[in-house]
């Protein structure tokens, strides 16, 4: 009887230490953090190098495929809907598949991977998005606490997106940079955002500036020629 009655005891102590756990992550990861990003899509950039991006590698739409790092070449891939689900929580889908980035395994790990897959409302699909300064955002994982991470600080093609322990340094800050997708249409026309100002331009090519856009024979006619 008397061995029963430690047991239960024992079991009584795992049990409310297993509830202080979950409230005290609730407390670390919900309350004490509120919205800091807009809901819309973005372009993540590392701060290791600002012309690299969160990449789904080969632009996948498949569950697992791999997340990485690749030159901003403005691809769907490269894209993803951030949106916020309360409690200072996001999930973030990539455009092009509509899956999220996902803790593989749920694992706790430094150095787990991080992959796409599609939504299940799980802890390791979703993120804390604490600001670092400067413009810059630590993307914390609500499953283990750890950062993405960009693997060795290398910023290559193809260098892969980890999960690991906060360390301050720049290759777990990023910066959320607003994109116009494929995806937003009206009228069927892609909706853009105003760059330059109205007025008279001569419009010059790249390849050699004295070169410029040209009507054909100083037509007026419908179906006239451009060239350069």
């Amino acid at each position: 009887m008397k061995k029963i009655i430690v047991n239960l005891i024992k079991i009584a102590i795992i049990v409310c230490i297993y509830f202080f756990i979950v409230q005290w992550n609730n407390f670390v990861f919900g309350a004490n953090n509120a919205q800091v990003l807009e809901d819309g899509t973005y372009a993540i950039k590392s701060r290791i190098n600002e012309n690299y991006v969160l990449d789904i590698a080969d632009i996948s739409k498949e569950n697992g495929a791999n997340v990485q790092i690749w030159t901003n070449a403005g691809g769907e891939n490269q894209k993803f809907n951030v949106k916020y689900l309360g409690n200072g929580e996001y999930s973030i889908a990539a455009v092009h598949s509509n899956k999220c980035l996902d803790v593989k395994d749920n694992l706790k790990q430094n150095g787990t991977n991080i992959i796409q897959w599609e939504s299940s409302n799980q802890d390791n699909q979703k993120w804390i998005i604490k600001e670092a300064g400067n413009g810059y955002y630590k993307i914390i994982s609500k499953t283990n606490g750890l950062c993405i991470d960009v693997e060795k600080e290398e910023a290559k093609n193809g260098t892969n997106v980890q999960v690991w322990a906060d360390s301050g340094r720049a290759n777990q800050m990023f910066k959320f940079e607003r994109q116009a997708t494929n995806n937003n249409q009206t009228n069927n026309n892609v909706v853009g955002t105003k760059t330059i100002e109205d007025g008279t331009y001569a419009i010059k090519s790249r390849i050699n500036e004295s070169y410029v856009l040209d009507i054909a024979d100083i037509s007026k006619e419908n179906g006239a020629n451009v060239q350069i």
